[in-house]
């Protein structure tokens, strides 16, 4: 069942009400720290007692529209060269995920 309301969680395109149904998973805090593949095929090591680590963790992103939005802009810049700042990066999830966009680029970035 867990699996199940994880899938559901991660790829189902409306976000209504999936707060209500991620209650239904039961996580156990012991099993920390987790190693996770989100869909952008970045890899995480979670702690699922900290709260960002464990939206990660259900819901595959955290701030699906901030990311998304990112993503879109380095799109539209197409430069093969990009210095990108993360200021207040905390775990990276930004950088990481734009890291795996650029990866095949000279770009680079600095998270602080």
């Amino acid at each position: 069942m867990k699996k199940l309301l994880l899938y559901y969680l991660r790829n189902f395109p409306i976000d209504y009400g999936k707060n209500r149904i991620s209650k239904w998973v039961k996580l156990d805090a012991n099993d920390s720290p987790i190693t996770y593949i989100n869909t952008q095929d970045v890899k995480f090591l979670l702690d699922l007692k900290e709260y960002q680590m464990k939206q990660i963790f259900l819901f595959d992103i955290y701030e699906k529209n901030t990311v998304r939005h990112l993503l879109k802009q380095i799109d539209l810049i197409q430069s093969e060269s990009l210095v990108i700042f993360d200021v207040g990066a905390n775990i990276g999830f930004y950088s990481l995920n734009l890291a795996q966009k650029l990866r095949n680029t000279k770009s680079t970035i600095h998270s602080v």
